[in-house]
């Protein structure tokens, strides 16, 4: 088992007790608590089936029994704080962590390698960009390409990130392609990364208000009142309106520039009689 590969440390536990029982004879969930210091033998099942969260003094205990290396024991931690912080701040402070610390524990490429590539929102126009005519490297007339323009260095950083990522590599003519032509990132996946991602991607479309004349941008909202079964059939119609799209992406050979779609849809007013209820 590779630690690094978790970001649910629930999940490893989950797993470690279903690989010891098999490999370890003799191993009980009992006897793991007792080398971890609590005196109660169902406080991990508990624990992975979130009934309770680790304090610091029972994750101090796990890591004993667990016998981590150092490396791994700091990953651990960090990965039990980002699994029960309810704080967006302190969540990206633990994935900076991760990130760090994983780099010392394996070099395979795992889901946590994601919030490299979601961390700035450039990455992803960059793997589009780079594709689309032979730039020579030049770096500088990358970055002014990009809007809002970057540097030259966050440019040449982003082509590195890409890949090692695996997102994009460089033919033997100079070219550069993508290793797949369509990277979503799921209809429901829950990442501190990616919320940060839609969030800065989000600002932009405010910007581009400004930054560009209606003839090359298409924005504007619609506020309606709907049912909660309204709202299911909506989010549906929003997934197939995005594989249409993808699918024109895909089918589209004569790319020359990059945009950026933001589907948005959100609650801006409550029930009143929830309100009422609520306020009582």
């Amino acid at each position: 088992m590779n630690l690094a590969e978790y970001t649910d440390y629930r999940k490893y536990l989950q797993d470690y007790f279903a690989e010891a029982k098999k490999s370890r004879r003799g191993f009980s969930h009992r006897g793991f608590c007792i080398k971890s210091g609590i005196s109660s033998p169902s406080y991990f099942l508990e624990v992975i089936k979130s009934k309770r969260n680790l304090s610091d003094k029972t994750l101090a205990g796990c890591i004993k029994a667990l016998k981590l290396n150092e490396n791994d024991a700091r990953y651990f931690g960090a990965l039990v704080g980002y699994c029960q912080t309810k704080k967006p701040a302190e969540k990206i402070a633990f994935l900076e962590m991760m990130r760090g610390l994983r780099k010392r524990i394996s070099h395979k490429v795992v889901p946590l390698d994601l919030y490299d590539y979601y961390r700035e929102w450039y990455h992803s126009v960059i793997r589009e960009q780079a594709c689309l005519s032979d730039w020579k490297d030049d770096f500088r007339k990358l970055a002014h390409s990009i809007k809002p323009e970057i540097t030259a260095e966050e440019a040449r950083k982003s082509i590195h990130t890409l890949i090692r990522l695996g997102f994009l590599k460089k033919t033997d003519n100079g070219r550069y392609v993508q290793t797949d032509p369509a990277l979503t990132t799921g209809a429901e996946l829950i990442s501190q990364a990616v919320r940060e991602y839609n969030r800065l991607m989000a600002s932009l479309g405010e910007k581009a208000l400004n930054a560009h004349t209606p003839d090359k941008r298409d924005i504007s909202s619609m506020v309606m009142g709907i049912s909660k079964e309204s709202y299911a059939l909506i989010k549906e119609e929003i997934q197939d309106f995005k594989e249409r799209i993808k699918r024109i992406v895909i089918d589209d050979t004569q790319s020359d520039r990059v945009y950026n779609l933001n589907v948005q849809v959100f609650p801006v007013a409550e029930p009143m009689d929830s309100t009422e209820e609520a306020a009582q």
